[in-house]
């Protein structure tokens, strides 16, 4: 089962780049990045329905190299996808994304409060799917639990649930 969820993956991530890069040559991430047209640009993706980086669309197949390797190349990891949602969005609320991956994007200076337009933070995704371990990285990387506070009451209980917990377990400082 954990090969073939890992076989899933890796054919999600090919499919991905293909359609990234569908009008340009093919993707091969040991040669520059020069066949992408643009770095930062967004492109078609129906699996994820959205428009998306290359990034993002190594967050979603949960990528660590990959990310890395377009952080390093420049990549923005404050661009948001055409549904309003940064790399940071979606590695708070996609299953399985590791927390090294969101430090790598906190490294590579992704701004931990998400994109001003996003109804919800990378932080409220994250207390939404009970990412505790990432709920503490996007603190520490400054951010803000009070951002579209009263737009969820639900979840606004669940920030200061999670806020609480990390603060009596001397996690948060």
């Amino acid at each position: 089962p954990e090969e073939l969820t890992d076989l899933t993956e890796k054919s999600h991530f090919v499919t991905a780049m293909s359609q990234l890069n569908r009008e340009s040559q093919t993707y091969n991430p040991s040669v520059d990045l020069k066949p992408v047209v643009d770095i930062n640009g967004l492109y078609p993706s129906e699996v994820w329905n959205d428009d998306v980086t290359p990034l993002t669309a190594a967050v979603l197949c949960r990528n660590e190299e990959i990310c890395s390797y377009l952080l390093e190349k420049s990549a923005d990891p404050n661009k948001p996808s055409t549904n309003g949602r940064t790399p940071l969005h979606y590695a708070a609320f996609t299953t399985g994304v590791q927390l090294s991956i969101v430090e790598r994007l906190l490294t590579g200076k992704a701004n931990p409060n998400g994109y001003q337009l996003q109804i919800f933070t990378p932080l409220q995704c994250a207390v939404d799917q009970d990412r505790e371990d990432i709920v503490k990285a996007l603190i520490e990387a400054g951010a803000s639990p009070i951002i579209n506070h009263g737009v969820n009451p639900e979840l606004d209980k669940k920030v200061k649930r999670m806020i609480r917990q990390l603060s009596s377990h001397g996690d948060h400082r």
